[in-house]
Formats: structure tokens, sequence, C-alpha cells
């Protein structure tokens, strides 16, 4: 996994696995989700499908499981570009804020407005 910036916190099926640049290997493809963290960035999770290796592949698995005289590596790449976090524009947090502030005062509290 590739971040652009690099140093991102990369999670794969909710399994940790470093800061990127990073690399991780897998032995049965499918559709894996891949979440990225870093300080000052939005996070991103995305559902990325991953292919079979090759040398998985009927009947090549055969050779290269019991003949293969060195281990083969099968590492794609994935590259994510990372968004900077949006700011908020400080009267409409105010205005939030004295909303939730007066509904709580009601006895009448919602959820909170994501954007």
């Amino acid at each position: 996994m590739r971040t652009e910036p690099e140093g991102a916190f990369v999670s794969v099926d909710d399994y940790p696995i470093g800061y990127s640049p990073v690399a991780t290997g897998y032995t049965y493809g499918g559709t894996r989700e891949i979440q990225i963290e870093k300080d000052g960035y939005e996070t991103v999770k995305v559902k990325q499908n991953l292919s079979d290796p090759w040398y998985l592949r009927p009947p090549l698995s055969f050779v290269t499981e019991n003949f293969s005289p060195v281990e083969i590596r099968h590492q794609p790449v994935v590259d994510i570009q990372l968004e900077p976090k949006k700011r908020v524009n400080g009267e409409v947090l105010l205005q939030r804020a004295n909303t939730l502030r007066s509904n709580v005062q009601r006895g009448t509290v919602t959820a909170p407005v994501r954007n």
C-alpha cells in the first residue's frame, strides 16, 4: 500500500498492517476492506478486489507449491491519495453548539449533523 502523503496508518479487514508505504502478503484473493488514517486528513475506507496470485491457479499451483526452488511472493500495489480534512466555519460550529445546547435544555437530544 502506498499513500500520498506517506506515513498513514493502514488496516486491512480491521487487521493493522503498519504505516505506509507498507507491504503485506495474502494467500487467497477476494474483496478486502482497506482503511487508511492520518492526522489532518480524511479517513479513507475502500473495498479493493484482489485477484488470486497467479501461482495458485491450477495446474500451476501443483508445480509452484511442490517444485519451486524459490519462494514466490505476490504483493499488488494499491495507491491511495488522501484528502486534507475540511475546516468547519466557526460561525456554523457555534450555531450547531447553540442548537444542541437548547435541545438538551428542552430534553430533546438529536443525533449530530455529519458533513
